[in-house]
Parts: structure tokens; sequence; C-alpha cells
């Protein structure tokens, strides 16, 4: 961080982003992120990455749904209603793994320190520029390389890219090539159709 030394806000500094964290958005209807997600993490498999929800009900059905679907990377979660020692035992996991997925809640954005974090998806708008810094600071650690993701729908866009803007944070639009990009609607309408709890 450029404020080194300095917590947050101390004497009217702000949060910054690491210098080495490459930060990109794209715009995406809520009804296609589900789809955009699982696309990106297929296309992604040989990287660690940290995806952020904002509530623990929406971890928990990625994380089912996406498990079954089998993307072909290692899955883990973690949310608020876990029990702290499940929690521990997934941060330690997480840590040592190579190539790794965490489905997580902002339990995650603070605090906590991994190694190597190659990319964190914000698949949620956060509610304040504080939360989207946190979030994508859990990548591009100690001077390393790292890259940030945020999903925008139409009508968050403009508006939140201003309020980053106004804090000197200007992400890259990221295209995602249209032959990358697969429906998992069907399956995940299959799957929903099994399993009552899931549906709910």
């Amino acid at each position: 961080y450029k404020t080194v030394g300095k917590p947050a806000n101390v004497g009217g500094s702000e949060p910054e982003t690491p210098e080495t964290l490459q930060q990109h958005y794209i715009v995406v209807e809520l009804a296609d992120k589900l789809d955009t997600l699982f696309s990106f993490i297929k296309t992604h498999l040989k990287c660690k990455m940290i995806i952020f929800f904002s509530s623990s009900k929406q971890v928990h059905f990625a994380y089912e749904t996406f498990r079954k679907l089998q993307p072909g990377i290692s899955l883990m979660h973690l949310h608020g209603r876990q029990k702290q020692r499940a929690r521990t035992e997934t941060l330690d996991k997480f840590s040592r793994a190579q190539q790794v997925c965490l489905i997580a809640t902002d339990v995650v954005s603070r605090g906590i320190d991994f190694p190597a974090v190659d990319w964190v998806v914000q698949v949620d708008c956060p509610e304040n520029v504080d939360t989207y810094i946190h979030r994508a600071g859990r990548s591009a650690r100690y001077g390393k390389q790292g890259k940030s993701l945020i999903m925008l729908t139409p009508q968050e866009n403009e508006a939140f890219l201003q309020r980053l803007k106004a804090r000197k944070i200007e992400p890259n639009m990221l295209n995602i090539k249209q032959s990358k990009m697969k429906s998992i609607n069907p399956q995940l309408q299959s799957l929903l159709f099994k399993d009552p709890e899931l549906k709910y």
C-alpha cells in the first residue's frame, strides 16, 4: 500500500488498493451472473481465487450447485454461519492450496492474510468503496501481482464506477469472449428439481 504504516483514514488518508493489483470490471445482467462466474472459473482453473458474495445463503447456493456441476477446480466455502473450527480448517487448507476457488462472504475481506491469491472476484456490488478495497486487497499482497474483477449490473455500473473514480480507482473493462461463455441454466434447473432444499 502507498500509505505504509498508517491505519486507513487516519488524518484524512484513504485506504488504497495495492499498486501491483490489476483491476477489472464487467457489466453483466443479474440473471447472467452465475453463467458468467461459472465460465470464468472454467477458464481460470490454474488459479487461486476468492469469490465474494454478499450473503451466506448465496455462498451456500453457489458452492453446493457448482460442486455438483464440477468446474474442474477444488471448491471451498466460508461464511459467518459456519462454526469457528470449520472456518479455521477451511482457511488453513485454502492457504496451503495452489489451485483452488474459495466462495465467501465479507467474513474473509478483512484481517486475514493469504499468500498468493491470483484473482478476487466480486459477484455482488459492495455497499461502499471501502468494502471494495478490502475485498480486492486480498490479492496482490506484499508486492506480488494480483487481479480483481467486479461484476456490475447495467443499473449499478455507472454510479459505482463514479464512486471508485472519486477515490482514484479506475478498473479496466474486461471483455469476455462469447465463445468462452456457457449457460449452466439447464443443469441448475435439473439440480433444483432434484433438491428441494437447494431450490428453497
